[in-house]
């Protein structure tokens, strides 16, 4: 009989999905598994006029950033305990309440013992420049660019400028555009509407006025 192939391992297909075996062994390993970060949100006021022609706003923030003398392991020597209250989980369970037989309702709370770390440290071994907390705060000044035609609830991401926290992906920092009301002129959609008070008298014969426009032109209407 004619051949010649060699034979498949039946997990090759497994391997090249999850990147291991399908019984959790003998895969590569990659490390810890960095948490995601939560995203910050920070609503942005703006004007129609600023909507109309466009804007940049300079808006300065704090944020936490990983410890440069430490490098976010706590204490200048590495030296480091895993936390007996949380067992290095930085979490604890708490028992809210029976619901009836083999059944309870229960939460999770940062371990107050640790900060949520999962670590403690001698005081002596502890970083003198974030003490301990493995962030500093460091302040930054973001360029806000609202470009023309944005509207009402829109959103201006920065990836990546949120709080830093060791084994963390760092979030984003989102700005959500919320447009402050003007009287007179009115916004649906992509159309801009003026609202004009006109006597009766007006109404019948005909007038004429001048309207300033979001941009400061001046427009004579009839």
């Amino acid at each position: 009989m004619g051949g010649g192939g060699s034979m498949h391992d039946p997990f090759d297909i497994f391997r090249s999905f999850f990147g291991g075996s399908p019984f959790g062994g003998g895969g590569s390993s990659r490390g810890r598994r960095q948490r995601p970060g939560e995203d910050v949100v920070h609503p942005l006021k703006v004007s129609l006029e600023d909507l109309f022609t466009g804007t940049t706003k300079k808006l300065s923030l704090s944020r936490n950033v990983i410890c440069l003398k430490c490098t976010g392991k706590v204490s200048k020597s590495g030296v480091s305990m895993k936390c007996s209250g949380c067992q290095g989980t930085g979490m604890k369970v708490s028992i809210i309440r029976h619901l009836g037989p083999s059944m309870r309702q229960q939460m999770q709370h940062p371990c107050n013992e640790c900060k949520g770390t999962g670590e403690t440290i001698n005081d002596k071994y502890r970083c003198p420049q974030c003490k301990g907390e493995k962030v500093v705060q460091e302040k930054k000044v973001l360029e806000v660019v609202v470009e023309k035609g944005m509207q009402h609830g829109q959103k201006i991401t920065f990836p990546g400028e949120a709080d830093e926290a060791p084994d963390t992906v760092t979030g984003d920092i989102v700005f959500v555009l919320e447009q402050k009301d003007r009287p007179k002129f009115k916004r649906k959609g992509e159309y801009l509407f003026y609202e004009h008070t006109l006597s009766l008298t007006k109404a019948l014969c005909g007038f004429r006025f001048v309207l300033t426009h979001l941009d400061g032109r001046s427009i004579q209407g009839n």
